[in-house]
Formats: C-alpha cells, sequence, structure tokens
C-alpha cells in the first residue's frame, strides 16, 4: 500500500539533481521573479527550502506521531520563514539527499499499525502518517516544478 509512496518520496533527490545537472555555479544564485508566482527563489533556496523542510517538519511529524501517547499538531515550518543563506546550494541538497534516505529508511520500517497513528489538528479530523508522507509529496513536486522553471528562466553570459 505504502511502497509507491515511498518510491516516489525517494525519487524526489535525484529529480532534483537531473534539473540542475551541468548547470555552472553561478545558475544555482541567479533569481528571477517565478512566472506564476511573482516571488523570487534562487536553486539554492529551493534545496535549502527542501533540506530544513525535511529535516525540521517531515522527520519531526514522524517522531512525533511514533513517539507521544497523545501528540498534538504544531506548525513547524521554520525552513521557509528563515532560510540558512550560509549554505550553498549543491551542499543543501546533499544535506537534503542524506536526510530524505533516512526519512525513506524510517518510512520502510513503520508497520501498517505505525502508518495509522495519529497527531491531533486544532481544525482538523487527525491527520496520520500516510497524510504527511502525501503532503510532503505534493510539495516535493511543487519545488521540483519551480526548481525547472528557474532553469528555463537562467541566462548566461557566454563571452
Amino acid at each position: 500500500m505504502y511502497n509507491d509512496l515511498i518510491d516516489r518520496l525517494a525519487q524526489t533527490p535525484a529529480r532534483f539533481e537531473a534539473i540542475v545537472e551541468g548547470l555552472p555555479p553561478e545558475a544555482w544564485t541567479q533569481a528571477e521573479p517565478d512566472p506564476q508566482t511573482g516571488e523570487v527563489w534562487t536553486l539554492a533556496h529551493v534545496a535549502r527550502h527542501l533540506r530544513d523542510i525535511e529535516l525540521d517538519s517531515f522527520q519531526f511529524r514522524i517522531r512525533q506521531i511514533l513517539s507521544q501517547s497523545d501528540p498534538q499538531f504544531e506548525r513547524r515550518f521554520t525552513g521557509h520563514i528563515n532560510p540558512d543563506r550560509s549554505t550553498d546550494g549543491p551542499t543543501a541538497l546533499a544535506e537534503f539527499t542524506r536526510a530524505r534516505a533516512e526519512t525513506v529508511a524510517r518510512l520502510w520500517r513503520l508497520t501498517a499499525a505505525e502508518w495509522a497513528m495519529t497527531t491531533k489538528h486544532p481544525r482538523r479530523d487527525p491527520l496520520d502518517i500516510t497524510y504527511f508522507a502525501r503532503a510532503f509529496l505534493d510539495h516535493d513536486e511543487e519545488h521540483l516544478r519551480q526548481a525547472q522553471r528557474i532553469v528555463e528562466g537562467l541566462v548566461f553570459d557566454h563571452q
């Protein structure tokens, strides 16, 4: 039941790597407004954001649900609010790749009963690990599309 979901989550880092493959170092920091959202993101920002959300939110949610007897939903999306700008893009992507591998390994070890464990949300039904895995996969897809748009908009000086 969960194999496809876990496999797709596992593929995100390689899909990001394929998008940025062969780009010069300066490509990671070029920024133009996203034509769809108007937001200004660089490839480095996307890589740092994916890493931060993986560590601070996705892995946190799994640990919270599995370790607490009555977990309460807690907002934790600090990676978007305060992105670490000191890490270069390739390093952040490598860190995201390692973090996602840890997450995927943990998901593979879950029992059916653990997948069904929940956290209480103040305005929704209880949320289980499957909900979060699907939400983070959707989040991955959004940022992979964003990275592709960034690459398509890059202009290099070939003098």
